[in-house]
């Protein structure tokens, strides 16, 4: 659906799961951040693309949110966050 949109209205090249790293012409080099140890990085990305481990943000330890955000997360069930990360694409125009 997505790429049905991006081709027909948008005039755009169709983007895949990981389109960024594979096929890319691009010099933008990639980071995956999970650990090699779980999922190594396929032989076939090349050398602009890294499988680069978790990342801690130690800066965070002493953050203490919002009331609003406490009183939001204490209302009801737990919020469920779901991310798509970012998508490079190769002609964002």
């Amino acid at each position: 659906m997505i790429n049905d949109v991006r081709k027909k209205k948008l005039k755009l090249w169709p983007v895949t799961y990981l389109s960024g790293s594979q096929g890319s012409e691009s010099d933008i080099p990639y980071g995956y951040i999970w650990s090699p140890h779980l999922v190594p990085k396929p032989k076939d990305w090349g050398p602009k693309v890294d499988v680069v481990g978790f990342c801690f943000l130690d800066l965070a330890s002493n953050y203490e949110p919002p009331e609003s955000l406490l009183n939001l997360l204490k209302a009801g069930p737990k919020p469920i966050y779901i991310g798509f990360g970012s998508l490079p694409v190769q002609a964002p125009q």
